[in-house]
């Protein structure tokens, strides 16, 4: 079963990338570069499932294909530079992204198929954002402070989950705000995920920007202990091609 739309609609997907790249790869402030995130959301809101190339019966047929041998999520890869990447989490009924967060980066979900539910968590102290003049260079490390959790176990605010499907515009999370949990609910479900910066880049001082698992251990409904945590072992996905069109580096 293939899962390629016949219409070309990749125009719209390759404003996305254009968008990002005439914004985020300009030395700017760190109050511009929110701006510009912004400005990237909504051109992420205007994205469907066919301008990423995907069909509903594809997602279906995969929700079926359950156990030994069958990962409970897939990623589909569609672009990814220096700065930005761009790729779609399609998720199996019942099934979740386990809490987790994204070092000194943002984060654009749009959910394309299905709904979500995102639980999240905020730091308990107030983090006051200064240098708001203060000059960030693309893809060197210019996220504010650096906020990276040192200790294994971190007290947060347990915030009120949301529940999304594709008529809902994307949710944005920022450097300083981004441990949460991503669940399939009720049904399957497919978003969009957008990372800025991704993974593979370096942080300011050169540490690695690995993502870092966490796991409720107590919890008093409002406050709750993060604990650190290896990559649950029920948490399997594969990496599956994109079958759009190439979308070039340069536009």
């Amino acid at each position: 079963m293939t899962f390629l739309v016949i219409a070309d609609r990749s125009s719209n997907l390759k404003e996305v990338v254009r968008e990002a790249a005439h914004l985020l790869s300009k030395v700017q402030t760190n109050t511009q570069f929110e701006d510009s995130i912004n400005k990237l959301a909504h051109r992420v809101n205007q994205l469907t499932l066919s301008d990423v190339y995907l069909k509903e019966e594809f997602i279906e047929n995969q929700n079926r294909l359950r156990g030994k041998g069958h990962p409970n999520s897939l990623y589909i890869s569609i672009f990814e530079d220096v700065y930005i990447s761009v790729g779609i989490f399609i998720l199996k009924s019942g099934t979740k992204i386990p809490i987790h967060d994204h070092p000194l980066m943002y984060g654009i979900l749009k959910v394309l198929y299905g709904s979500v539910y995102i639980q999240s968590y905020s730091h308990i102290n107030d983090i006051i954002m200064e240098r708001k003049n203060a000059v960030c260079l693309p893809s060197k490390g210019y996220y504010y402070e650096e906020i990276l959790f040192p200790d294994s176990h971190i007290k947060m605010y347990r915030n009120s989950p949301v529940i999304l499907n594709a008529t809902n515009d994307c949710v944005v999370v920022t450097p300083t705000n981004n441990i949460h949990e991503v669940r399939a609910h009720n049904g399957p479900a497919a978003f969009l995920d957008v990372l800025v910066t991704p993974y593979f880049t370096f942080m300011k001082g050169g540490e690695s920007r690995d993502c870092t698992y966490f796991e409720e251990v107590t919890n008093d409904t409002e406050t709750v202990i993060l604990k650190k945590s290896k990559i649950p072992s029920d948490f399997v996905t594969k990496v599956i091609p994109f079958e759009g069109p190439e979308l070039p580096i340069t536009f």
